[in-house]
């Protein structure tokens, strides 16, 4: 039920997209030849190395490092292509699913997938508040909420994990019920994932701050070189990549279609460049378009390699 509703909502949401914003794939063709081939490249390149940093940091979250790193490298590609072209979040699971064979069960890979977002976030916002700190762009309320609201969540995080403590002492001492196994149970399960989260934080916070920096500064290029209608104006730059992200959150299409296009127009809107939502089909066909054909071709390098292995 929950992913038939997730789709519903993808629908509207795109349906909404397309009709209101008024998304114009005509011109692509004439803003894609406008651009500097090289660029287009060093785009492409600094959003690949971005992904490739990001198997590094998986690598932080276990000690367990028997597995093939290649194969992990390979299989973090996969993932975020099948994420990409299947639409409305549904390809997230398959990186829940592969992720087990890596990372010793379910469990595990629940917790890992969840580190990598919260870290993203934390990294994401860290860098706005930086922007915000040392740039003029002192207008994006939005920004500005939403970076109290997740220091607020962070913050509530320790606290709630105490809360959860309590109550799990609390109904551990009192008479078995039906009602009570469940919240023991539901609060353990609880405990044991933070427990899980805060130790592979803790244990490598340095390293995974750094990495994780790398890796959005990386990310923040693939737009630099990309996006030059902005003219380099890396504040901007910032906030429209932050944008992207927060967008990823959203039951999007194919190749990212509708959040993309909300956080381009979005920013558009606030630095009054009306063009900026063309740039977005652009950015979609050309990065994530090249991640999902990445994908496209490990799958069917798999697929023929499984099928030789067979009739071997």
């Amino acid at each position: 039920m929950l992913k038939i509703l997730n789709i519903l909502i993808g629908i509207v949401f795109i349906f909404y997209i397309t009709s209101y914003f008024d998304v114009n794939f005509r011109e692509f063709s004439e803003n894609i030849t406008s651009f500097n081939p090289y660029l287009i490249i060093l785009s492409i390149f600094a959003y690949v190395l971005s992904h490739s940093f990001r198997v590094f940091r998986l690598l932080l979250f276990t000690d367990n490092h028997e597995f093939s790193i290649f194969k992990l490298y390979k299989e973090q590609f996969k993932a975020n292509g099948l994420n990409l072209i299947v639409p409305f979040k549904l390809g997230e699971a398959y990186r829940f699913l592969i992720f087990k064979n890596f990372f010793n069960g379910y469990s595990n890979s629940f917790v890992i997938i969840l580190i990598e977002k919260i870290l993203d976030i934390l990294t994401i916002f860290l860098l706005l508040g930086l922007t915000f700190l040392f740039s003029e762009l002192i207008f994006f309320d939005i920004f500005t909420y939403l970076f109290i609201l997740i220091l607020i969540l962070f913050i509530s995080f320790f606290v709630f994990n105490d809360i959860v403590k309590l109550i799990h002492k609390i109904y551990l001492k009192k008479e078995s019920s039906e009602t009570y196994i469940k919240i023991v149970k539901l609060t353990a399960n609880y405990l044991k994932v933070s427990s899980k989260i805060k130790k592979i934080i803790s244990r490598n916070i340095g390293s995974l701050i750094t990495i994780s920096m790398i890796i959005w500064v990386l990310e923040i290029s693939s737009f630099y070189f990309l996006i030059d209608v902005l003219n380099n104006n890396i504040p901007a730059l910032v906030i429209l990549a932050a944008s992207v992200f927060l967008s990823s959150l959203l039951p999007n299409g194919p190749l990212g279609y509708g959040g993309i296009q909300l956080a381009f127009y979005s920013i558009g809107l606030i630095l009054s460049i009306e063009n900026l939502i063309d740039f977005s089909i652009v950015y979609s066909f050309v990065i994530f378009g090249v991640g999902a054909l990445i994908a496209g071709v490990l799958f069917i390098k798999d697929s023929i390699f499984t099928k030789y292995e067979k009739f071997r």
